[in-house]
């Protein structure tokens, strides 16, 4: 019995301290997946933007709506995410591995959520488009718009 004790009290800061080290791994790992996922956020608000010039009035307006909407959600994203950037440990003093880990999920979830969005709307665009095309501008070969 002493043995085992011996045993765990050797080896259990050495898990403790590699778990440590594996929730830091994971929050990095999914703090880098969140800022990809927003960037494909940022393009796909851009495209939209793009294309809701080429529509009429008033789905052009629906559409600005929504990008305004997007736009301003996402602003409000990517402004948390310096706060839980990669060093959060050094700056918010008693912060644990696991609560940075929720942090960087959290932000993750929230910028899931706005591609969902982005994308929806995208897919209505491409469905719009193939099943209405009259809603779109038209010009007189030569005119620009």
């Amino acid at each position: 019995m002493k043995n085992i004790a011996l045993t765990l009290l050797i080896f259990l800061p050495a898990c403790t301290q590699s778990s440590k080290e594996d929730l830091q791994f994971q929050s990095r790992d999914t703090h880098q997946l969140a800022r990809k996922i927003g960037e494909h956020v940022a393009d796909k608000i851009d495209r939209i933007e793009s294309l809701a010039l080429t529509f009429e009035k008033p789905m052009k307006s629906v559409l600005l709506d929504s990008v305004i909407s997007l736009r301003k959600d996402f602003d409000h994203w990517e402004s948390t995410v310096p706060y839980a950037a990669d060093s959060v440990l050094q700056r918010i003093p008693g912060l644990t591995p696991e609560a940075d880990l929720i942090i960087q999920s959290n932000l993750r979830d929230r910028v899931i959520q706005l591609n969902i969005r982005a994308q929806k709307i995208l897919d209505k665009l491409r469905d719009e488009d193939k099943y209405e095309p009259s809603r779109r501008k038209t010009t007189a070969p030569g005119h620009i718009a």
